[in-house]
């Protein structure tokens, strides 16, 4: 789930495991690679990890401690995915309808300075393209407490328990060769080659 995004911002487009990323840290602005590499395991890469996970086991799982110390936050302006059986073969550009930036919720990990996407289950949005998670995003409200490592879990918790999706969302084909080499890093990559679907929140 989630194994591309886009930062139009920085100009970083098609955003793959492995590759640098602009992330917010609670006092800085940095580039890290996209993957999580545990410092006792650096060969694993992990570009996502369960809210479930962290929710269920915290001190026994990988990502416990860099959970509570290190959170993340990634502002993307799009993400890539495809359905949960034809993954990257059939993708699609996902974003705001305004083309604003968003936030997804994400750990850090200072030694490898590397960071995963937290996911959760699907929503309204990644449903409408038949994937069964979704990355969790946070309201621009609850970043300064989920970069705050001191702040309380339960709010933590919560953040992802209940997750946020921006109002107006739009989902957009794109050329799967283009998006599955990982070569290409232009705007040319998140060009639509079909009409958008719309996703209002407010519909609902």
């Amino acid at each position: 789930m989630c194994g591309r995004v886009n930062q139009e911002q920085y100009s970083f487009f098609n955003i793959s495991p492995d590759e640098h990323a602009m992330i917010r840290l609670e006092r800085e602005l940095r580039k890290a690679k996209f993957g999580y590499r545990p410092p006792l395991k650096p060969a694993k890469l992990y570009l996502n990890a369960r809210s479930e996970g962290l929710m269920a086991e915290r001190p026994t799982f990988t990502f416990w401690r860099d959970f509570r110390e290190n959170r993340c936050v990634v502002p993307v302006t799009s993400f890539i995915e495809g359905s949960e059986q034809e993954k990257l073969s059939k993708p699609y550009l996902i974003s705001c309808v305004d083309g604003r930036v968003f936030y997804l919720a994400g750990i850090y990990q200072p030694t490898s300075n590397s960071f995963c996407i937290l996911t959760g289950t699907s929503t309204i949005v990644t449903s409408a393209i038949g994937h069964h998670r979704s990355p969790i995003m946070l309201h621009e409200d609850s970043l300064s407490a989920w970069l705050d490592s001191t702040f309380d879990l339960d709010y933590i918790f919560n953040c992802m328990r209940y997750g946020y999706i921006e109002p107006e969302m739009k989902i957009e084909p794109l050329n799967s060769e283009l998006v599955r080499s990982g070569k290409l890093h232009t705007a040319e990559v998140v060009k639509p080659i079909g009409p958008p679907i719309y996703v209002d929140q407010n519909e609902l």
